[in-house]
């Protein structure tokens, strides 16, 4: 608090009062005093009041001195002791306090930390934040408790104001702190180093600072605070994970800490924290009363000496002498174990409750003929002795252990025990090594129930020969190993050659360079494709690219120093999807995996489906999923005959699928079947059922009105069903447009040719019916179709058909008429052919769509069915079907028939139909000096617009290419008294009858209602013309109603 001006407002009011010699005055009197306006004294008074150093009224502006203030100045100036006790609440959540009427307690929340002494450096973070106040400034809390250089944790720590001390009845643990005076701060202070070791289940006591110096303005003269006082018994324990993963439990290992007395908390240091107790150490060590004390390594330990004639470890009959020591590695030791034969000396032991291990700086087993067992030497190695099974293990170190007193080494283990000695890991000869778990070691002989064995290969190089899991006995008389598998039959691995096998028996020359090899398996029944399944093959490479590559053999020879290894009795090899089935069955594996190259050998692909045969293959394995090669394909035709393909090259794809590729040459004469050769690209994928052929292909009947020429495609073909699948645009090999069916020329002079798969006469030229499928071959005839459309020729769908004996060409589907009309639209389902006088026909079912009002059409097509010369329609109903399929759909159609054969009548008319005229049983003949299509008979008119007419009658239509527009007339005869003709050229639709009705009709419809206008600027209009001139010029060329 600061005032104004350099003195404090508490000397200010301390001198008025002690001038003035009273403690009650205003704030005029406090201004005059210290000159200054009464505004500012006022508010200098109302801060101290706010205080409570004065009481101050800023009504009346009466001032009193409280005693609050003459305690402070005592306190300041050092005339009184005090305290710093202050508790800050800053909960997070909730009120700051609860005050209990029934006890007077007051609990206070959010409590972060509070200084009991700063000076003492003693501070409590209780825990939750929570603290409860009691009585005269007493209170109770859980949590953690600072004190100097202690760190204590536990329940129902007690502060006692007037004692100035706190009760400490549950200690969890006690973290303790030791100052390092060779290490100081920037002040000079020793810094702090952490016991590692803590102690636990503690009770006692705390003493703050004598109760007179609570403010710590006296400490000099109280030099042992603060002191912690221990009243019971408390422990060290040894359990930590990290130290052997908890094996010192402590329940059975520990030290014993005897009640004691820290003074000065602030000052303790290595040299004085010291305890007095009893080491208890699980049985190890007869119980210890040495002192415990900070070790070099921080944590609380101890370190002593047996007697010079050792001491018995265990209670076993194995005993220790020398130095032993406790710290934060455990209790050690340094010094001699005897146990039995042996003689171990280390300066690195390890005593655990179950064990002691460590590294042994001389190993010695001393040879003993009543035991039978070899000497073992060793200057650098590891033991464990265990106390339970009276067993001490010897270990290599950097060292192996020598054995037999000769040139025979260990890396491992040798157990000794009352019955003798065994062994575990790796014995090394000059050439080979042994690995086992379970050796017996007798005077000259190894025997082992399960080994691995291994021989070496060239100097320097890598083994040449290993397996495992063999009975073994090795004589060193004898100079021989002989093994077998444990499992009748065993792992061998043969690293030069990278690869394993299974063999049931072997023996080992010592020293020669040769391995004898045999299985016991039976050949004579195994399953048809046996060789897929790895568990039948016994011979696996393990080349990191072969993807254990494998097969079965079951009499091999292994010549280590050549790198030589001949499998006999080889049947067939499972390689990729394939199968291949070596000439001679022999097999021969050189070094690095490398298989010699298999000579006129047999593929057979897929393993599924076997339907791919390549024979003569020579063929070079990389591995399981890669082989490369070449062979003769056999290519078997729907005859059953049989020709070769001689692929080039024979490999694996990505998808470990076989595939094999090769080129046939026009020279080569080669047929796909008796009416197709082909040359070109010929490949095999064996996941496909059939051959991919790229190339061309070339009719092999033709008639000679076609000239016959190859044919581009690109497809998998079957031979059993030969189909040529065509493009929209069939080209020959060189890319040049082939013709097909009915063709017409799109510049003029405008006609009409057929052509079958032979050069197009202008690349213009328009196909009348789109090729639809594929090319077939069938009874005589070469058909393109739809497969749907071959087995059924009534099918929708187009067909064209080449009779290659007659050499006739017809066709049947949906025929695209090469006529623009613009915005009229025009459709035609049914046949073409050619005449025996060589015109072309184009007849079925025919569909003209003009915007024309549907009362018009009513009225014509109630007319028409009143005239004489009409007849009842004969309607072939295929034809007309399918010609509704093609324009309405299957649904659409096929509910349309069946309404008009139930009804006779056809509610709603689709709308493809309402603007139309459609005939069926027309014939449409090209007539080439005019240049267009004219109906041949009378025509068959099914309906007009909505109206259903059904009627056959005198007629004729005129459809005409021009140059300067295509145009068509229609005319329909009754009698000179009833007929109706139309006709329509550049956008214009005329119409002539002698029907006034009619024609007043259209005369009465707006312009507007009968003109239509097209996005790309076309118009259509209809209109009506009273002279019958050009009828009568159509009547009079045909002279057919007269």
């Amino acid at each position: 608090m600061k005032g104004i001006g350099d003195v404090h407002p508490l000397t200010r009011v301390k001198n008025f009062v002690k001038e003035n010699g009273r403690s009650e005055f205003t704030s005029e009197d406090y201004a005059r005093f210290i000159r200054m306006s009464e505004v500012q004294a006022r508010v200098e008074l109302l801060n101290l009041a706010n205080a409570r150093y004065v009481f101050f009224d800023p009504e009346t502006r009466w001032c009193e001195v409280q005693p609050k203030m003459l305690s402070s100045m005592r306190s300041f100036s050092g005339r009184q002791d005090y305290d710093v006790l202050k508790w800050e609440s800053m909960p997070q959540s909730g009120g700051n306090a609860e005050f209990s009427l029934l006890n007077g307690f007051m609990s206070i929340y959010g409590v972060d930390y509070v200084f009991l002494s700063d000076s003492q450096n003693v501070k409590i973070f209780p825990r939750n934040g929570e603290v409860i106040l009691s009585e005269n400034r007493d209170f109770t809390f859980d949590g953690r408790l600072k004190a100097g250089n202690l760190d204590m944790q536990g329940e129902g720590f007690s502060f006692d104001y007037e004692s100035f001390s706190i009760q400490l009845d549950q200690i969890e643990g006690i973290s303790m702190f030791v100052n390092d005076p060779d290490n100081v701060d920037g002040r000079g202070n020793a810094r702090k180093k952490r016991v590692r070791s803590t102690l636990e289940n503690v009770s006692g006591s705390l003493a703050i600072d004598h109760p007179n110096n609570r403010s710590g303005i006296w400490s000099a003269n109280h030099p042992e605070f603060p002191v912690f006082t221990s009243i019971d018994q408390s422990y060290v324990y040894f359990d930590q994970p990290v130290l052997f993963e908890g094996a010192y439990e402590r329940d059975r290992f520990y030290y014993a800490v005897d009640p004691f007395v820290l003074n000065g908390l602030d000052d303790l240091t290595a040299e004085t924290l010291v305890f007095q107790g009893t080491f208890v150490s699980a049985g190890i060590l007869e119980d210890l009363n040495e002192p415990l004390r900070v070790m070099n390594d921080l944590h609380l330990g101890l370190k002593t000496n047996t007697p010079a004639e050792g001491q018995t470890v265990y209670e076993s009959g194995a005993r220790f002498s020398n130095g032993v020591t406790l710290d934060g590695g455990g209790l050690q030791g340094a010094g001699r174990i005897d146990f039995l034969t042996a003689e171990i000396h280390s300066d690195n032991l390890v005593f655990l409750p179950d064990s002691t291990m460590g590294e042994a700086q001389l190993v010695i087993n001393r040879n003993s003929s009543a035991s039978n067992v070899p000497r073992i030497d060793n200057a650098d190695g590891y033991i464990v002795f265990r106390p339970k099974a009276e067993q001490l293990e010897m270990r290599s170190g950097k060292e192996p252990l020598k054995l037999f007193g000769e040139h025979v080494f260990l890396e491992g283990y040798s157990t000794l025990s009352n019955v003798g000695l065994t062994g575990r890991g790796e014995i090394n000869f000059s050439e080979a090594s042994l690995n086992s778990n379970d050796f017996v070691f007798e005077e000259r002989d190894i025997f082992s129930d399960s080994a691995a064995f291994k021989v070496a290969g060239r100097p320097g190089g890598i083994a040449a020969f290993q397996t495992n899991d063999v009975r073994c006995q090795v004589d060193f008389d004898e100079r021989v190993g002989d093994f077998m598998p444990n499992s009748g039959e065993t792992k061998i691995e043969l690293p030069i050659q990278q690869y394993i096998c299974y063999m049931d028996r072997f023996r080992w020359f010592m020293d020669k360079d040769e391995v004898d090899l045999i299985s016991d398996r039976q050949t004579e029944d195994l399953p048809f494709d046996f060789s897929e399944d790895r568990a039948i093959s016994n011979f696996v490479s393990v080349h990191p690219e072969q993807d254990s590559l494998h097969f079965l053999s079951i009499r091999a020879t292994y010549r280590i120093q050549d790198d030589f290894l001949r499998c006999q009795e080889v049947s067939e090899l499972a390689l990729a999807d394939a199968r291949i089935y070596p000439d001679s069955q022999l097999v021969t594996i050189r070094k690095g995996a490398k298989m010699d190259q298999l000579r006129r050998a047999r593929i057979v692909a897929n393993d599924v489906t076997r339907q791919h045969y390549i024979d003569d293959a020579n063929l070079n394995v990389n591995g399981r999923l890669s082989f490369e090669g070449d062979g003769a394909y056999r290519y078997r035709e729907v005859t059953g005959d049989t020709s070769y393909i001689f692929m080039d090259d024979i490999f694996v794809d990505e998808s470990f699928q076989t595939v094999a590729t090769g080129k046939v040459m026009a020279r080569d004469g080669f047929a796909l079947s008796p009416a197709f050769g082909f040359a070109g690209a010929v490949r095999m994928n064996s996941s496909e059922p059939n051959l991919w052929f790229e190339g061309g292909v070339k009719l092999l009947k033709p008639c000679d009105q076609f000239i016959a020429t190859w044919i581009h495609f690109e497809s998998f073909l079957n031979p059993l069903e030969l189909a040529i699948p065509l493009e929209e645009n069939v080209v020959d090999q060189d890319g040049d447009l082939l013709s097909f069916g009915l063709m017409a020329s799109s510049r003029a002079p405008f006609s009409i040719y057929s052509g079958f798969l032979d050069p197009m006469g202008d690349e213009t030229d328009m196909m009348l019916m789109p090729l639809e499928g594929s090319l077939r071959f069938s009874d005589g005839h070469y058909i393109i179709s739809s497969l749907e459309k071959f087995e059924d020729p009534s099918a929708s769908g187009n067909l064209i058909d080449l009779d290659a004996i007659r050499c006739n060409l017809t066709g049947n589907g949906a025929v695209s008429l090469p006529l623009d009309f613009n915005l009229v639209t025009h459709d035609f389902y049914g046949d073409f052919y050619q005449d025996g006088s060589g015109k072309h026909h184009i007849k079925g079912t025919f569909l003209l769509d003009f915007h024309f009002k549907d009362d018009l059409f009513e009225r014509m097509s109630t007319q028409i069915q009143s005239w004489v010369s009409s007849e009842p329609l004969v309607l072939n109903e295929a034809n007309y079907e399918h010609a509704l399929v093609e324009w309405l759909g299957e649904e659409k159609s096929s509910k349309l028939l069946n309404e008009l054969a139930m009804t006779g009548q056809i509610k709603n008319v689709p709308k493809k139909l309402q603007n139309s005229l459609v005939f069926s049983e027309i014939d449409l003949v090209w007539d080439e000096d005019d240049e267009m299509f004219v109906s041949k008979g009378n025509l068959g008119l099914v309906t007009m617009g909505e109206s259903l007419v059904f009627q056959e009658l005198p007629g004729k239509i005129e459809l005409i290419r021009s140059r300067s527009g295509d145009a068509f007339r229609v005319y329909l005869h009754g009698d000179e008294q009833n007929w109706y003709y139309l006709e329509y050229k550049l956008g214009k639709l005329n119409v002539s009858s002698p029907d006034l009705t009619l024609l007043t009709m259209i005369a009465e419809i707006k312009k507007d209602k009968k003109e239509v206008k097209g996005d790309n600027g076309s118009r259509y209009l209809y209109q009506y013309l009273r002279n019958t001139i050009r009828r009568d010029d159509l009547v009079d060329e045909y002279r057919d109603f007269d």
